[in-house]
């Protein structure tokens, strides 16, 4: 068929791209004919009949609607089952987590897996083990699986309040990796964000800066969101303000913190601010 379109088109009129669907008793698929010429405007296409047994006839028209070609093309069915849909729970929490928190006015970044020393150590390590370390590293900065995000986190938010008049608001939801003594490190999944700067979103709607119950808000709408019943404890927190912290819980059940970060932390990751909350 495509060399009969071409032959019937000529040099000088080579349809480009063509595309339609082809219905082969109740399965619906759809095929593109690709072809190489300057003049890819104009061009129709009829939608495609069945002519009997395995065969649809297709026909192919010019901007003139002058027939081009017609042609038949063999439409066999699948072979085999069609794939059975598998459910996935946690990509579809996470997914959700994701839009709740962009809905709530957050904005979503991406760091890598490996990072430095510093902050490696920032994260949970279990029974005192060492962050897993890369045989052959790149840099300092990229020699051990990550055991937290707030490094990362804190970096961005520190990036973005230095380019911005405005607060920041940012999150990151991605895998840790926990050492296991003997076996495969625990890789589990995990949400932090930061909030920093003023409140509003310009010089003249900075009332005040951004804080503790902006991150306790955000996290309490998406427990319950999600349609669990959120509470919060007095905890501590090596990063975050004594008396300023709070652990997070889900059905009763701790899930993570919220606090006002310590004013180390803000000096450390230079986030020129006074205060910043996190989660």
């Amino acid at each position: 068929m495509l060399d009969r379109a071409r032959g019937k088109a000529g040099d000088g009129e080579n349809p480009h791209f063509i595309s339609g669907d082809m219905r082969d008793f109740h399965l619906d698929h759809t095929f593109d004919l690709i072809f190489a010429g300057p003049n890819h405007t104009g061009i129709g296409f009829d939608p495609v009949t069945l002519v009997g047994g395995n065969t649809v006839e297709v026909r192919v028209y010019d901007k003139d609607n002058t027939l081009w070609v017609t042609d038949t093309v063999p439409a066999d069915p699948l072979a085999g089952r069609v794939p059975e849909f598998l459910p996935q729970p946690e990509r579809d929490l996470r997914e959700e987590v994701r839009d709740l928190l962009v809905a709530s006015g957050m904005q979503d970044t991406i760091s890598y897996t490996l990072v430095g020393g510093a902050d490696a150590a920032l994260g949970p390590v279990l029974d005192g083990s060492e962050p897993l370390r890369v045989a052959n590293p790149l840099s300092r900065e990229q020699e051990f699986l990550r055991t937290s995000l707030r490094g990362a986190v804190l970096r961005a938010a520190a990036a973005g309040i230095r380019q911005s008049a405005s607060g920041v608001a940012l999150f990151e939801i991605g895998r840790i990796f926990l050492p296991r003594e003997g076996d495969l490190p625990e890789e589990r999944e995990i949400a932090v964000g930061v909030f920093a700067g003023p409140r509003g979103r310009s010089l003249w709607d900075a009332e005040r800066a951004l804080d503790f119950y902006d991150a306790k808000g955000v996290v309490e709408a998406l427990i319950g969101r999600l349609g669990v019943a959120p509470g919060f404890e007095r905890a501590t927190d090596d990063l975050l303000h004594p008396g300023r912290t709070a652990s997070v819980l889900a059905n009763g059940k701790p899930v993570g913190i919220v606090g006002e970060l310590h004013p180390r932390a803000v000096a450390s990751y230079d986030l020129s601010v006074d205060t910043a909350a996190f989660f």
